[in-house]
């Protein structure tokens, strides 16, 4: 997991970022701000289709509990560099109000591709499907999280100990 190609990867993953007021959303070299609905819908479509190239690429270079422990190790230093401001651009977006239904359906569309990168490289480490579904599903679920928990905690915890639990449900494929 040390190697220069999960720092390489995980590069695209840090430019995602909320901009003054969670408003704006810098996504790599795209940077869309409010725009009312449709730059809503926008933000989050770019965001998860990002942070789903950065979920695939690491997936396929370190296999789940490499990438795992990537992101992990990636959001827990983005949360100490932005003093605990930094968050999910989708996962706001899952959480949007009546008048953005656009942005909530992007995030659940993000989610469930998320879910089915991560479940797909389970079932092809050994986890049976259903287990492999289950896992991915606690993964991502978990992850975000503890990413709300890490900033309104002003700590880490919530990230180490998900990392942790998660790790043991992950078979170990160093062999």
């Amino acid at each position: 997991m040390s190697n220069g190609t999960t720092g390489d990867l995980l590069r695209g993953v840090g430019a995602l970022q909320f901009g003054e007021g969670g408003a704006a959303v810098r996504c790599e070299s795209l940077d869309v701000g409010q725009g009312g609905r449709a730059g809503g819908d926008a933000q989050v479509e770019a965001a998860g289709r990002t942070m789903g190239r950065m979920i695939s690429a690491l997936l396929a270079a370190e296999g789940p509990a490499g990438a795992l422990s990537a992101f992990v190790d990636h959001f827990r230093q983005q949360l100490l560099d932005s003093d605990y401001t930094a968050g999910c651009p989708v996962a706001a977006g899952g959480m949007a109000g009546a008048d953005t239904p656009g942005a909530r359906e992007r995030a659940g569309e993000a989610f469930t591709a998320w879910e089915a990168a991560l479940a797909s490289a389970l079932w092809q480490h050994g986890l049976a499907v259903g287990d492999a579904e289950d896992t991915a599903t606690t993964a991502v679920a978990a992850i975000e999280g503890a990413l709300v928990m890490a900033r309104a905690q002003r700590s880490t915890r919530p990230l180490d100990r998900i990392e942790t639990f998660m790790l043991r449900q992950i078979p170990d494929t160093s062999d």
